[in-house]
């Protein structure tokens, strides 16, 4: 089970670069594969209990009635059948892993992966695709930038996973967690996502409070303080001067900003409308008021 716990841990991260939609297939891989292998090395089955499947069986049934008032129905209930089965099998691979592992190889094994992910990453946009056009041949024609954008969504993947690889590089030497910290920071300041750069600094904030005081109730306040951002977003998004909608605020900002703030404004009226109900599992796109173009200055 180590070695296959190892191998998952070292390939996440490259699939997260280079595929990172591929993470999905990874973790359904992983767990069909890890639940017979764990009773064979075992011989029982994992143990699931815990918060997080009652969390995932509160979630399916509260999903499940918003299915009465969700504006696309069919699409809701393929969304949800596919959902529920890979979050639960996530919570397989999890349990799978908790028991019966070598902690030091998995340790190795996903400081390996993120590091050389970053640092093919690094490779890649200094050396003009390097490695892309090894395998792939000529870069696809157009803006360049364009092609280097691609590796955003990977970049805020990575973004994620750096933290149980900073975690794991700690375990050999405080300066290896230091160091591979400091290396996806670095990287996600000369690619194109401020998503990633957002998040890797507020996840450094939190990481080094819950490292330097009480664990357990550092965490229960950051847990709290995330849950409260998101109830209190749309009343602050009301706040907003002009809510974005106005030309001043478009000049002053990114593209990518200001229709964020657009995106916020629209979610924001619709919450108000059914703030308690909602409208509905995988509503977001089917929403009314979706295709009406919200951006007033073009």
């Amino acid at each position: 089970m180590t070695c296959f716990t190892a191998l998952i841990s070292f390939i996440a991260p490259l699939i997260a670069i280079w595929v990172p939609l591929g993470l999905a297939p990874l973790l359904v891989t992983a767990a069909l594969l890890g639940l017979p292998l764990f009773r064979f090395r075992i011989g029982a089955w994992p143990d699931f209990r815990g918060p997080m499947p009652i969390f995932l069986a509160v979630f399916a049934a509260w999903s499940l009635v918003t299915l009465a008032w969700t504006p696309d129905f069919p699409d809701a209930i393929r969304k949800l059948g596919s959902l529920i089965p890979l979050v639960a099998l996530g919570l397989a691979f999890r349990a799978c892993t908790r028991l019966n592992v070598n902690e030091r190889v998995v340790s190795i094994a996903i400081v390996a992966g993120t590091a050389l992910a970053i640092v093919l990453v690094f490779l890649e946009k200094f050396s003009g695709a390097s490695v892309y056009r090894l395998i792939g041949g000529d870069l696809p024609t157009g803006d360049g930038t364009d092609f280097f954008n691609r590796y955003n969504r990977g970049m805020t993947v990575i973004a994620l996973l750096v933290w149980p690889a900073a975690r794991a590089a700690g375990r050999f030497h405080p300066l290896a967690e230091i160091a591979l910290l400091s290396m996806a920071i670095c990287l996600s300041t000369y690619m194109n996502s401020g998503a990633a750069v957002l998040a890797l600094l507020l996840g450094t904030m939190a990481y080094f409070l819950v490292w330097l005081f009480h664990r357990r109730r550092i965490m229960w306040w950051l847990g709290a303080l995330t849950a409260a951002s998101v109830l209190l977003a749309p009343v602050a998004v009301e706040r907003l001067p002009g809510n974005g909608a106005n030309t001043s605020i478009k000049s002053s900002l990114p593209n990518s900003a200001y229709h964020r703030l657009l995106i916020w404004k629209f979610a924001s009226d619709r919450i108000d409308e059914r703030w308690f109900s909602g409208w509905g599992f995988n509503a977001s796109r089917a929403i009314p008021g979706a295709e009406k173009n919200i951006d007033t200055n073009l």
